[in-house]
């Protein structure tokens, strides 16, 4: 069975954890979340989500985080 997890790493390498998804089998879709309200100016920029099955990385996406263009 596999058991898959997301972490977010963010700009200044801060790893940050996103939960999982408990031990499954068969094909599913799943989703994260990452609450980006009020993100301090050291954390904006470049981001990755990591996924992992069993502990090792499956793949990573990256996107970014920008502040507010008042």
């Amino acid at each position: 069975k596999d058991l898959l997890t997301v972490s977010w790493l963010g700009p200044d390498n801060t790893l940050l954890s996103g939960g999982g998804w408990g031990s499954l089998a068969g094909s599913y879709c799943f989703s994260g979340a990452l609450n980006i309200a009020n993100t301090p100016n050291q954390l904006l920029g470049n981001w990755e989500a990591l996924v992992y099955d069993n502990g090792s990385l499956v793949f990573s996406v990256p996107f970014s985080i920008g502040g507010s263009q008042n």
